[in-house]
């Protein structure tokens, strides 16, 4: 288990998990015996955390991929043409020999991001339409940790990797983004908007959050 130790100017010891990897900051005075003796004492939790992390996309020969919430168990089957079925708890994928696993790759990613696309449509229809704005036009991008953004000029744009996340969560992250629209800024007016139309979206971050540990 590789562990990576940043030190600064901070006065305590902290770990973090963060995209599969452990980093723990220390102070520059500290011993490094202390620093080992930190890391041994929080090995199990360090293991734990790192084993739950969840990559975004899909890779050829991935197992299992979670597609809205949903974990789903991936099972590769030789075929004449690059297909894709879906049921409620698998994913089977045709691919033919002869076609390169970074062309699966992009398949399987498109065929979700569009599944993504058409709930955004109806989401921010309905937003929009409870904050009395006007439908706005957006951009579905990959982003390595933002899950929505809204520009200055009120432009939204979406992470293509919110196909992993549940609908409830998509909801917030639209939500979101749209009161932005309102209030350009992380302010109590703007916790108050989503709070008056969506008034456990608390628990909504906090069960994406314990699920992508």
């Amino acid at each position: 288990m590789k562990i990576e130790i940043i030190k600064s100017d901070r006065k305590t010891l902290a770990i973090q998990v963060r995209d599969g990897r452990a980093y723990v900051r220390a102070p520059y005075n500290m011993d490094d015996r202390i620093i080992q003796n930190f890391i041994n004492e929080k090995s199990d939790w360090i293991a734990k955390n790192i084993n739950r992390y969840e990559k975004l996309n899909f890779e050829f020969k991935d197992e299992s991929l979670r597609v809205f919430g949903d974990i789903k168990e991936v099972e590769y089957v030789p075929s004449v043409r690059l297909s894709l079925e879906e049921s409620e708890d698998q994913i089977i994928i045709y691919y033919p020999s002869n076609v390169s696993h970074q062309k699966i790759e992009k398949y399987v990613e498109t065929y979700f991001k569009k599944q993504l696309v058409e709930k955004l449509d109806r989401m921010l229809d309905h937003y929009s339409s409870l904050l009395n704005l006007d439908v706005p036009e957006y951009k579905v991008r990959k982003y390595k940790r933002l899950h929505g953004r809204c520009s200055a000029n009120h432009e939204l744009a979406f992470n293509t990797y919110l196909y992993h996340e549940s609908v409830e969560f998509i909801e917030y992250v639209v939500l979101h983004e749209c009161a932005h629209r309102i209030e350009f800024n992380h302010s109590h007016r703007f916790y108050a908007i989503i709070e008056r139309h969506m008034p456990d979206y608390k628990q909504r971050i906090k069960k994406q959050r314990n699920q992508n540990l």
